[in-house]
């Protein structure tokens, strides 16, 4: 059985807005969602996370806790699991900088900001599962579990 494996951070600013992507879903709609990404072979899910993070919104982040994990099955069979973190970004005034981005993010990839917790709800957000989650890490009704952020290899 093969499995994919994938992670995804909300990385939320001094003000309580969140980091969110704008991008073109396979069938061309544009959508709202948390950067992130699969996991690389010989990477650890916590740094895979920060790595996707970094690689597509250009910010060093911090990891606070995992909030939540997601299974689902391929069309083709397999397996996916998916690790959604919380995360604070590392400068304390982020600037955020796609000028580096690759030319296929570029046509996937349309904005990146932090986005204020009042107009989430405006937006669409997917996976739309996402959305519930968002909202109660906004409300405070969850919160991240505490989790390594570095591991060691054994």
């Amino acid at each position: 059985m093969t499995h994919w494996v994938g992670e995804a951070a909300y990385v939320f600013d001094k003000e309580h807005s969140v980091l969110l992507i704008r991008r073109k879903s396979s069938s061309g709609n544009e959508i709202w969602m948390a950067p992130g990404g699969a996991t690389e072979p010989g990477e650890l899910i916590p740094q895979g996370v920060i790595r996707e993070v970094k690689e597509e919104t250009r910010l060093d982040v911090e990891l606070e806790g995992l909030i939540q994990v997601n299974e689902w099955q391929f069309d083709d069979g397999r397996n996916a699991l998916a690790f959604v973190y919380v995360a604070k970004p590392l400068l304390k005034e982020p600037i955020i900088d796609t000028s580096g981005w690759m030319p296929e993010e570029r046509n996937n990839l349309l904005e990146v900001r932090f986005v204020p917790q009042e107009d989430v709800h405006r937006l669409k957000l997917r996976p739309s599962h996402h959305r519930q989650l968002l909202e109660r890490l906004l409300s405070g009704e969850a919160a991240p579990l505490p989790w390594p952020v570095t591991g060691e290899q054994i």
